[in-house]
């Protein structure tokens, strides 16, 4: 999982977002913006809404591969924060990622969690029949990919196809990592670990096969076109770690050390 390009939408849709953010922002109480917000989203206008798909489709990984696992096809809009308890970011562009199913309905779905002013993990639940009550104020534990950037807390261990936190066990940082790929089930689901160890060795491949292009003398065209080629492939979190560890000394160094555009792509 990577940090998302930064990217916005404009005129008539950002004007039906501010729109209907503002009728739920002005009703007087909180329970009264939770049942505004649901009844809202369930009558959402359908042909902004593919305006905003196209929009986050743009900053999708490959051929419009979910913003978190990278693997699935994503055809959901999803609340970072669960709209059930934020209400006041149901219609916030900035609240919105293009996820698969497995992650957003299967795995994520409405699980939040925050640090409360003593760092301690409060887990924000709603149950039925349970009053409808504002979350209290806190950090979140999730970590928000078009906000922050996710390999600052984990790394992706490319023999396996396993994100591992990056920092100590027992700080907020590790706490965070672990909570999010938990809650994506990103080491849970099996296929999706084999699914980078074998984009990996694609990755491996189109790395040598850019080397001997170069080598051979090949054209600026062809040696462009092979790296769009790789911008465009599944699992971007893989040449991402690749370049990392190329950087440390630990392996691919003489590819990108030859090849020291590569680190743009």
């Amino acid at each position: 999982m990577l940090k998302l390009p930064q990217i916005s939408v404009f005129g008539h849709t950002r004007t039906y977002l501010s729109e209907q953010q503002r009728l739920i922002d002005d009703l007087p109480t909180y329970p009264e913006k939770v049942i505004a917000a649901r009844v809202a989203w369930g009558g959402k206008d359908r042909n902004i809404f593919k305006e905003i798909r196209a929009t986050l489709d743009d900053i999708c990984p490959g051929a419009r591969r979910c913003h978190y696992c990278e693997d699935s096809a994503a055809d959901e809009v999803e609340h970072i924060w669960p709209k059930k308890f934020y209400p006041e970011k149901t219609f916030v562009w900035q609240n919105y990622l293009f996820a698969c199913g497995p992650c957003n309905g299967s795995s994520k779905r409405d699980q939040f969690a925050i640090f409360d002013a003593n760092g301690t993990q409060v887990d924000i639940v709603r149950r039925k029949n349970d009053p409808v009550t504002q979350p209290p104020i806190g950090t979140p534990l999730f970590i928000d990919p078009s906000a922050e950037d996710p390999t600052e807390y984990l790394s992706l261990d490319l023999n396996t196809g396993l994100f591992v936190p990056l920092h100590p066990d027992g700080s907020q940082e590790f706490k965070r990592a672990e909570y999010t790929i938990k809650v994506l089930g990103l080491n849970t689901r099996d296929y999706l670990s084999r699914a980078r160890r074998n984009a990996y060795a694609s990755y491996k491949d189109a790395l040598n096969a850019y080397a001997r292009l170069k080598e051979e003398g090949s054209s600026i065209a062809v040696l462009n076109n092979k790296r769009m080629e790789i911008n465009k492939k599944h699992h971007p979190t893989v040449w991402h770690e690749m370049k990392v560890i190329a950087s440390l000394g630990i392996a691919h160094q003489n590819e990108f050390e030859q090849s020291p555009e590569l680190y743009q792509v």
